[in-house]
């Protein structure tokens, strides 16, 4: 016990000396980390050894009349650096929870989802290098000290709403992994008869750090199959008919997916010193896709009508599906500049087969072979000025790809397109004081399509402005406006076509030119609990699909007319506004909640459509036993909605459930049990449909009742060891981290 104590003065002295040495550092106006010292910012510079200390592990001190904390959060332009509080980790299990804790973030346990300001269109990565982001939400929390959250990100990481990326302790050491399996089961036929599992799931992974150096493995296995009804009349004014499908008993659903997939990674992280450090990581994932949709249609000629009834199979399958992805990246300083280089190459290649057969004798097989490769990289160089209030940043990135379809079986060549993109981008940021900063942005894109023999070149400008005004600790404020550029998909840049029904042609259309895209947002957070968030974006020469006439030979020899269905460019807007809170009260209760408004808005020429739809997700959660039961009461709404000018199909899909969750063996092994609540508050059917000169739809369908009463078992066991801490030497200092 006395020895305890001694070591406990020691450090607390230790301390002392430190954040002393900080403040005299800073009268020196040295550059580093920021700290809060009463009424004033100090900061220091490296390698003095406070730096390699995580905030969490030192408490305010008292002085006299002086206190000094950590500064948790620091903004630097369109990044905030967030550091984890020891408040911050308190409940939480894994670093996905923990997460949940940051403002603007809400993260559901039970569906295991991140939301960061109402979008789910964010990258999680680990240090800088991207790994699963299931993997990341199940490492151990006590694993970061910070996270950098970069909103509207440039250069390698354009088109995200936010990158996350988790920072990890100085000079961790240890390792931790994580089983788990989980059944979904759908009674009462809900799911089709016979089929009372909907989805199963086994992953492993395991993580290992020493030093300088990180390996993690991960692997899994998903097995999921779906059943669902739709519906639709399909009229074709040119050719006077009308398809109607007829309905089918609730537990015979006209539609079945059955989906599976495996996946393994390995992934490497190794320091060569304190200024420079490279990561490896190769992915293998199999998977298989099959759809298989029956429809009673009923058939009737308006200009003579005579009515039959068909019989209408279509088998969709992709199979021997293999997705290989091998990086490396490289992360440095070298005279004061940061410095960032990757390299990615991606292979996908799978067997692309449709067929459709109707009782009339029509037959239609469609056999490709698919492949996709991707070979992307970049660099970017930053540095922070002398006084630390400027920071400079460069980037280049490019992709080239190559996208090719063959006929399976006889090999002959379908289609084939290489595409080259390349961006350049250089921002300036100043950060005047700890309340206010201003960043701005600016570069060109180039896109190059090659077809056949030909080629299209399309360069693009960006720019980017952002500000950032924190008046207290308490109320934060950002603005933003971007321009940037979206390039068409690779499958809709095809010259080849051909019918994929009796009466419609598929084509591509390699004349697509690239997006330009304007966004203005701005949040606002308060009291570190509390985000809303406002977005428009408009653009131009967006890629919608759309249908025309024309006229030729069909497949049954007639000539007629038939409608072509293509892509074409044209204008998209869209608008959110979004509200997050998270609040934790007393050490039983917390609530989390997210909400979103969305309106979209398509035209082309003289098509134009548009609709607003809502969004939200929420839980509330109570536990006891420090921690180790808890009770969950959540629920959710996500809103679908497929727009082009002549498209307008919508539907809002809900879901509510309870759960339970015990954890055994000091936290190491968790039981969860999930009800899916019978109880909705929206009908959610399928609604809208297609309006076009030659192919107009109306589609109904309502599968939101078949997760009434689905049940969910989770099994999760978690094992870590190891020096999670260690002592190191800095400046002939000894520090116990």
């Amino acid at each position: 016990m006395k020895e305890h104590n001694n070591q406990t003065h020691t450090e607390r002295l230790l301390r002392v000396i430190i954040l002393c040495t900080i403040c005299i550092a800073n009268s020196l106006q040295s550059v580093g980390n920021t700290f809060r010292c009463a009424d004033d910012s100090v900061r220091t510079t490296y390698p003095l050894t406070y730096n390699d200390i995580p905030a969490d592990t030192v408490n305010p001190i008292h002085l006299d009349e002086l206190i000094i904390s950590a500064d948790l959060r620091k903004r630097e332009g369109n990044k905030d650096i967030i550091t984890f509080t020891k408040d911050m980790r308190e409940g939480t299990r894994n670093t996905g929870e923990l997460l949940g804790k940051v403002p603007g973030v809400f993260y559901n346990p039970l569906s295991t989802d991140i939301i960061y300001r109402g979008s789910k269109n964010i990258l999680v990565l680990v240090d800088g290098v991207e790994k699963g982001e299931d993997y990341i939400k199940r490492l151990r929390q006590e694993r970061f000290d910070k996270v950098e959250i970069t909103n509207l990100p440039t250069g390698m990481y354009e088109g995200y709403d936010a990158v996350i990326d988790l920072r990890t302790k100085p000079l961790y050491m240890g390792y931790e992994g994580v089983v788990l399996t989980e059944a979904v089961m759908s009674p009462n036929g809900r799911n089709g008869k016979g089929k009372f599992l909907r989805t199963s799931r086994s992953a492993g992974q395991f993580t290992y750090t020493r030093e300088r150096l990180n390996i993690d493995l991960s692997t899994g296995y998903t097995f999921g199959q779906n059943g669902l009804s739709d519906y639709f009349t399909k009229e074709y004014p040119m050719n006077d008919l009308v398809e109607t499908t007829l309905e089918t008993p609730y537990k015979y659903p006209n539609k079945n997916i059955r989906a599976s997939r495996f996946f393994a990674d390995v992934a490497l992280d190794y320091d060569i010193n304190k200024n420079h450090s490279i990561s490896a990581k190769l992915s293998v994932k199999p998977s298989s896709n099959r759809e298989n949709y029956e429809y009673r249609i009923s058939r009737t000629f308006t200009n003579t009508g005579v009515n039959n009834i068909l019989h209408e199979v279509q088998n969709m399958h992709d199979g021997n599906r293999t997705d290989i992805l091998a990086g490396l990246w490289y992360r440095g300083r070298l005279r004061g500049w940061s410095l960032n280089a990757n390299s990615t190459y991606n292979n996908i290649g799978y067997d692309k087969c449709r067929q459709v057969i109707r009782s009339s004798g029509y037959e239609l097989a469609d056999d490709r072979k698919v492949l996709s490769r991707y070979m992307a990289g970049g660099i970017s160089a930053s540095r922070h000025s002398n006084n630390n209030k400027w920071f400079f940043s460069l980037s280049d990135n490019f992709i080239f790809s190559n996208f090719r379809e063959n006929r399976l079986g006889s090999g002959d060549l379908l289609s084939e397109s290489r595409d080259f993109r390349n961006t350049f981008n250089t921002s300036v940021q100043y950060q005047g004081n700890k309340k206010f900063s201003v960043s701005a942005n600016a570069g060109f894109s180039i896109f190059k399509n090659t077809y056949d023999t030909e080629s299209d070149t399309h360069v693009t400008p960006k720019l980017g402005v952002m500000m950032v005004w924190a008046p207290s600790d308490k109320v934060y404020l950002r603005f933003n406006y971007s321009l940037s550029t979206s390039y068409p998909p690779l499958s809709a840049l095809q010259d080849y076509g051909q019918f994929t029904d009796s009466l419609m042609y598929t084509t591509g259309n390699p004349n697509l030119r690239t997006s330009l895209n304007h966004e203005i947002s701005l949040s606002t957070t308060l009291f570190n609990s509390f985000t809303i968030e406002g977005q428009i974006k408009r653009s131009s020469n967006t890629v919608f699909g759309y249908y025309s006439t024309n006229k030729g030979e069909i497949p049954s020899g007639v000539d007629t007319y038939y409608t072509q269905s293509g892509f074409v460019n044209g204008d998209n807007s869209l608008w959110r506004l979004s509200v997050t809170y998270s609040k934790t009260f007393g050490s039983n209760w917390q609530i989390s909640l997210t909400g979103t408004a969305k309106g979209h808005r398509a035209k082309f020429q003289f098509s134009k459509s548009s609709r607003i739809l809502p969004e939200y997700s929420w839980y509330v959660l109570y536990q006891i036993m420090q921690g180790s039961l808890q009770f969950y009461l959540s629920g959710n709404m996500e809103s679908y909605n497929f727009m082009s000018p002549q498209t307008d199909m919508w539907c809002t899909d809900e879901g509510n459930a309870v759960a339970v969750s015990k954890t055994f063996m000091n936290q190491r092994l968790q039981l969860l049990g999930m009800w899916y609540i019978p109880a909705y508050f929206s009908n959610g059917r399928m609604h809208g449909g297609v309006t076009s000169g030659s192919y107009n739809v109306r589609y109904w369908a309502n599968n939101q009742s078949r997760k009434s009463n689905m049940c969910q078992i989770s099994i999760v066991y978690r094992f870590h060891g190891g020096n999670s801490v260690k002592k190191y030497n800095r400046q002939s200092e000894a520090v116990e981290l």
